[in-house]
């Protein structure tokens, strides 16, 4: 069973860029219900059923039964779908991630980071779609990931940069982060004015680039 949840979130980490958006009435497995079919559906459903949740209306393959089967069938369902009109998530990703780290830093009295710097913003999206291909705070020319600032033209006193990978959605990432000493640190340091964040959809790469 272990394996087959892994395999299953494998395939959804995959396939999470294939949204299809249709009106209210077509929808047969929008499972989270945000107006959209795609794969993250099928990993809500999944954390359902992994959960212990056994609601039978998301009984989707009619077996009698809520399980990770029927996160598979949502899978093959929004995989198989035409997929023409496909929305970018990026800036509600990246604007979500913002939210919550603002959030966080809200509960210990520090000042919320701001999110306006068009180049601070431009260089955490290049960052991102770095990562990509080279995980790794040294960029793939070699240099030290904070010379994507100098390029961009940004000021600063201080940076920091926390990246992550195959989380799938803002939440995740953040957590995730939170959870890291280091990461934590970043997110939390009171000297920080500016957030720039980079979300790229070929392997789920996120980037925040903090400033001062």
């Amino acid at each position: 069973m272990k394996k087959m949840i892994s395999a299953i979130i494998s395939v959804i980490t995959a396939a999470s860029a294939l949204t299809t958006v249709c009106s209210a009435e077509e929808l047969k497995c929008d499972i989270d219900g945000d107006g959209y079919e795609n794969a993250m559906d099928a990993l809500t459903l999944l954390k359902m059923c992994t959960s212990g949740e056994s609601d039978l209306r998301y009984d989707m393959n009619g077996d009698g039964y809520v399980n990770v089967m029927d996160a598979l069938y949502v899978l093959k369902y929004v995989v198989g779908k035409p997929t023409s009109d496909v929305p970018d998530n990026s800036d509600n990703y990246e604007a979500e991630v913002v939210r919550l780290v603002n959030a966080e830093r809200e509960k210990y009295g520090l000042n919320p980071l701001k999110s306006d710097n068009e180049k601070l913003n431009k260089a955490a999206e290049i960052r991102a779609e770095e990562i990509a291909s080279v995980f790794s705070h040294t960029r793939p020319n070699g240099t030290d990931c904070f010379t994507v600032l100098m390029e961009q033209g940004v000021s600063n006193r201080a940076m920091g940069e926390n990246i992550a990978r195959d989380s799938l959605t803002p939440e995740d990432v953040v957590e995730g982060w939170l959870n890291s000493s280091g990461h934590r640190a970043n997110i939390l340091n009171g000297s920080y004015t500016h957030i720039g964040v980079g979300y790229n959809e070929n392997g789920n790469n996120w980037v925040q680039i903090f400033i001062a």
